[in-house]
């Protein structure tokens, strides 16, 4: 991966260069020909300075041409790294003696083709992969992207009409939502020069959220002042497009905590992590080249840190054992408050069943610990 990286900066370097000097070229021999032509010259003189634009017009071209060939030899680079790497990099970060049911790859295929709006095209892929979907989850799914839609489109009455209707499932009945859909549509009324329906719509939905809102609701009472010139005004931002699609993103994460589905398809996700995991994977297989190691075992033999955009659970590590908590292996809580995985708890005790904790005096029997969930 770092050395299609390195080629790709080079590409983009050398392409940059070459469009500096195309265009620099190009304005100095367009300088040049306005010049002559506001001089009068004698036939025979107007002849030499066509010649002399004639020769600076090929060297311009020959330099030209020399980096455009450095550009399609970097591009060649590129393309020999990719197709010599590829195979190489898919093949060693597969372990061929996991296979992943093929069902459960057609069922993610379909949710991510639902997702994405694409619903004939999911429709008929479940239909030929065999994959059954109740209306109760892809109606919603269609629900949510109509919605979605429509924001874009700045037509804001449907999500304003669901978050009333779901209210008591979201943060706080959905207030920081609902507000952010009635500025788009006030904002929206300005942008449309439509200032007198601007105002009557903010005076009839604002003050519900004065008490938590109020200094937003000042700025944008305010940029009405200056909706001639909002560009150079202190209210800009108010109309930038980051507003609209802060909100989509929101409304998107609040109708999928109702659905009780993620925010992202599964697929989206998973393979967002293999390419996060590519270079560790790719390293574990020139350590262990004949993969023993990873055979009969649900865990990678190494440690791949995915970040937090991954992370969507608790994590406990036992520090006894210094392994993270499994389902079949969960964290247990002991009398005296602290915590251990269970295998180690198991370990501890010796000739009695009584044991004492690693981090403090007190001493317990295992049936005296307690399961817990994070």
């Amino acid at each position: 991966m770092e050395t299609w990286s390195n080629e790709f900066d080079r590409v983009r370097s050398k392409s940059q260069n070459m469009y500096e000097h195309l265009s620099s070229a190009i304005e100095e021999l367009q300088s040049y020909y306005q010049l002559q032509d506001s001089v009068h010259f004698e036939p025979q003189q107007r002849k030499q300075q066509l010649q002399q634009l004639k020769r600076i017009a090929e060297a311009k071209q020959k330099e030209c041409n020399a980096e455009q060939k450095e550009v399609y030899g970097s591009l060649s680079k590129l393309s020999k790294s990719v197709d010599k790497t590829a195979q190489q990099l898919l093949e060693g970060a597969c372990c061929p003696c996991t296979k992943l049911p093929s069902h459960w790859v057609n069922q993610a295929i379909c949710q991510h083709l639902f997702r994405k709006g694409l619903f004939t095209v999911g429709e008929q892929f479940a239909d030929e992969s065999g994959i059954l979907f109740q209306d109760d989850f892809t109606e919603p799914i269609k629900e949510l992207y109509d919605i979605v839609s429509a924001i874009d489109e700045y037509r804001l009455e449907p999500a304003i009409s669901w978050i009333m209707k779901h209210a008591v499932h979201l943060t706080k009945g959905g207030d920081s939502l609902l507000f952010r859909l009635h500025e788009l549509q006030y904002l929206q009324l300005l942008r449309e020069s439509k200032n007198r329906e601007a105002m009557d719509y903010a005076n009839k939905h604002f003050p519900a959220f004065a008490e938590s809102y109020l200094s937003e609701i000042q700025r944008l009472c305010c940029s009405l002042l200056f909706i001639d010139r909002i560009e150079t005004s202190p209210y800009a931002d108010l109309f930038s497009s980051n507003l609209k699609l802060e909100t989509q993103v929101e409304f998107t994460k609040a109708c999928c905590k109702v659905l009780g589905i993620a925010q992202e398809s599964p697929l989206y996700l998973v393979t967002s992590a293999g390419i996060v995991a590519l270079p560790v994977l790719l390293k574990a297989a020139r350590i262990f080249p004949n993969k023993t190691e990873w055979k009969g075992t649900d865990q990678l033999p190494v440690e791949v840190e995915l970040g937090k955009a991954f992370q969507f659970h608790s994590i406990f590590t036992c520090p006894v054992s210094r392994e993270q908590s499994t389902w079949d292996n969960p964290p247990m809580l002991l009398p005296c408050g602290h915590v251990l995985c269970q295998a180690s708890i198991q370990k501890l005790p010796r000739v009695t069943s009584r044991f004492k904790c690693p981090y403090c005096p007190s001493e317990q029997t295992v049936s005296q610990c307690r399961a817990i969930n994070f």
